[in-house]
């Protein structure tokens, strides 16, 4: 299983530098066909798919931004991606637990 994750991980850097949306199309094609979805067994296989597709989506788009910076910006670009994707995940729990609770 490591040695699939380090391939998967490691292929995009080798991609060329121009964007290919497809990653990006596919996470939300799954993420949109498992809102809809209400089967469990067709969710838990639409969870499988939208977590690998994601995984490729961030690999994506992480290699891209290493390639396509200037080397002396490039620490300053990864820590604003790094603070806008992780940075915001507390916000968004607080306000989906302010909203469960008050559903309930």
């Amino acid at each position: 299983m490591e040695q699939r994750s380090l391939t998967g991980t490691l292929y995009p850097s080798h991609a060329p530098q121009d964007f290919n949306p497809q990653p990006s199309a596919v996470f939300s094609l799954f993420r949109g066909v498992l809102a809809l979805s209400t089967s469990f067994w067709l969710s838990m296989a639409l969870l499988i798919l939208t977590g690998v597709s994601g995984i490729a989506y961030s690999t994506a788009v992480n290699s891209l931004l290493q390639l396509n910076t200037p080397e002396q910006l490039r620490g300053r670009v990864l820590s604003i991606t790094v603070l806008q994707t992780q940075g915001r995940t507390p916000l968004a729990v607080f306000s989906s637990a302010a909203w469960a609770r008050q559903r309930a």
